[in-house]
């Protein structure tokens, strides 16, 4: 662009208008949220076999589904004014935003990874009880909108009266912004029923010779009995080991049984165990 005296600024407020639709959008219920890295959207292609894909993808393509929310308490994005002297009261801004999402379950696993992310910067979509998908317009695609932090809260343990709880607060990095450019995709199957986010899992040594059990990292439960047996027929396909070992799971000790291997056994790469029909974890 050449600098001239012809070069004009555009005024903020001329693209206006204040209809309203003919068939009002009224917002739902909140059911999910779908963190992803700074930067990184969600699949091309919207369908629920392309979001399991992706719920299992490698980083940074990897997309982050916090569900079941039964509770939304927002908190600022109010205007904000300033008045000097006599002069009218005018618009300076809006106060940071930062909603706060109850979860239906205490979930120990959950809340440590989130306490780990205190540092990371995500971006947010959010799902609601239509299958409406939110997020923010950029050129012809539907983005995250980003966030300035992700926080843990909620009751730790349980009382006389109340059980342990689990809340998540997004702070938004920019809540005038995300409202300027929100933007809106509707999906045509169950969003929420789609994604799964991952647990951290670990292999621990069984009571048997060459036994090991599948534990979760965070909450050190026992989920053996739930993936023993496709890890048993899945054998070296999911599960890297030095040597040429053979797996079996043996139902009545609840362990997995391999023989042939040396070392500690490792699970290979969510990817490669979504393709085997694995879901839903990831070695630690």
């Amino acid at each position: 662009m050449n600098l001239s005296y012809n070069n004009v600024r555009a005024c903020s407020g001329a693209a206006f208008n204040s209809g309203v639709s003919a068939c009002a959008f009224e917002p739902g219920k909140i059911k999910a949220l779908i963190l992803t890295q700074h930067g990184v959207s969600l699949p091309a292609t919207l369908s629920a076999s392309e979001l399991e894909k992706a719920c299992h993808a490698d980083r940074p393509n990897r997309i982050y589904p916090i569900k079941m929310i039964v509770n939304y308490e927002p908190n600022g994005g109010e205007v904000q004014t300033q008045d000097v002297g006599y002069g009218p009261t005018k618009i300076s801004g809006y106060s940071a935003k930062a909603d706060t999402w109850t979860l239906d379950n205490y979930d120990e696993n959950l809340r440590q990874c989130i306490a780990n992310a205190k540092g990371a910067r995500f971006d947010m979509f959010l799902v609601d009880d239509e299958n409406v998908i939110y997020g923010m317009r950029e050129n012809d695609t539907i983005v995250g909108i980003p966030l300035a932090g992700v926080a843990f809260g909620g009751q730790s343990f349980s009382t006389a009266d109340a059980q342990a709880s689990l809340t998540i607060t997004t702070y938004y990095q920019d809540w005038e912004a995300y409202v300027k450019d929100a933007t809106i995709a509707q999906a045509d199957f169950d969003v929420v029923e789609a994604i799964n986010g991952l647990v951290f899992v670990d292999f621990v040594e069984g009571a048997n010779a060459g036994g090991y059990k599948l534990v979760e990292h965070y909450s050190r439960t026992d989920i053996t009995a739930i993936y023993g047996q496709a890890l048993a027929t899945a054998g070296t396909s999911a599960i890297d080991m030095t040597g040429t070992p053979t797996w079996s799971y043996d139902t009545g000790a609840n362990e997995l049984h391999q023989t042939g291997g040396t070392g500690n056994p490792t699970l290979k790469a969510p990817s490669v165990l979504q393709g085997l029909d694995i879901l839903g974890i990831e070695g630690w």
